[in-house]
């Protein structure tokens, strides 16, 4: 088994190592993308994995609503220069956990006959549920395509999505891109058809149009929901970065409500997307055509959330 840790020193059975944190970020979503993109831009070529003596190997899956029209993304970089790239679909039955699991697993054939003993692969992905399954004994097969790369070391490393890392956001265009290819009719095991069957089948108040969001947009309806973004209030009162929670306005602190409901200098275009009035929580709670509406407003505006 490969034994996983959240320590940046892991332990290892053979040449293989699982690690479920990056230096400095924290568990809680308390950081910016800014300061998660700058501890893992650290991390990666300057620390742990330089690209003169690693394979990275960054991965991505994707699925349409959770449940269906699979896809994975994998972005190579070798040591010698060379660039790989692959957008792959994974079948018409298909959870994002599932897409995930495909994208590691068609990675490890890409680069089998690239490694070798004197150089060492490291998988950069944010599935971290697949890395617990693989420890937990629950990805066998995959477990030992691990084990068979023939390199000096082989490395899973978690990192956070969606924060400006270019082979993550490489890995998740392409993956986007394999969902939208031809998919075939393919067979489904016990555990992923209760997770499709689950999903399809939430009750009305169990439903949440916030799942069937892209993940960007996902990103950024949870940092409007939750305050921890960077609009001014949460950057002067929390994390105490800014002079001033004040908005640009100068009318009111800078938060959700202010944002999407009063600010006057977003007036013109909050007329344009909402030309009747619309409540805060059909903006952040409603279908998934009012959650998108609200995503484009905050894009059109420049404000970085």
């Amino acid at each position: 088994m490969v034994i996983l840790t959240a320590s940046p020193c892991a332990e290892k059975t053979g040449n293989v190592t699982i690690h479920t944190s990056v230096p400095q970020i924290t568990a809680k979503n308390e950081q910016s993308d800014l300061v998660k993109k700058t501890f893992t831009i650290s991390m990666i070529p300057e620390e742990q994995y330089p690209s003169t003596s690693w394979i990275r190997v960054y991965t991505d899956g994707s699925a349409k609503n959770a449940t269906t029209e699979g896809g994975a993304g994998i972005y190579i970089e070798y040591p010698n220069g060379e660039k790989q790239s692959e957008a792959i679909p994974t079948g018409l039955h298909c959870s994002n956990y599932k897409a995930e699991e495909e994208a590691i697993t068609h990675a490890v054939c890409s680069i089998r006959d690239k490694a070798n003993k004197t150089i060492s692969v490291v998988f950069l992905t944010d599935a971290l549920s697949v890395l617990q399954a693989i420890n937990n004994g629950k990805l066998p097969e995959l477990e030992q395509d691990l084990h068979n790369i023939e390199s000096l070391q082989t490395a899973l490393q978690w990192i956070p999505s969606h924060c400006g890392i270019k082979g993550n956001e490489n890995a998740d265009l392409l993956a986007k891109e394999g969902a939208k290819q031809q998919q075939y009719e393919n067979q489904v095991g016990f555990s992923e058809m209760k997770t499709i069957i689950t999903s399809l089948h939430r009750t009305p108040q169990q439903q949440d149009s916030y799942h069937q969001l892209a993940r960007p947009e996902q990103t950024t309806i949870f940092r409007l929901r939750t305050g921890q973004n960077r609009l001014n209030q949460h950057l002067h009162r929390v994390m105490k970065v800014i002079p001033s929670p004040m908005c640009p306005c100068g009318e009111a602190e800078q938060n959700t409500e202010h944002l999407l409901q009063h600010c006057r200098i977003h007036q013109a275009l909050r007329n344009n997307t909402w030309p009747t009035p619309t409540t805060l929580q059909e903006k952040l709670y409603g279908p998934v055509e009012a959650l998108q509406k609200t995503t484009r407003f905050v894009e059109e505006t420049g404000t970085q959330v």
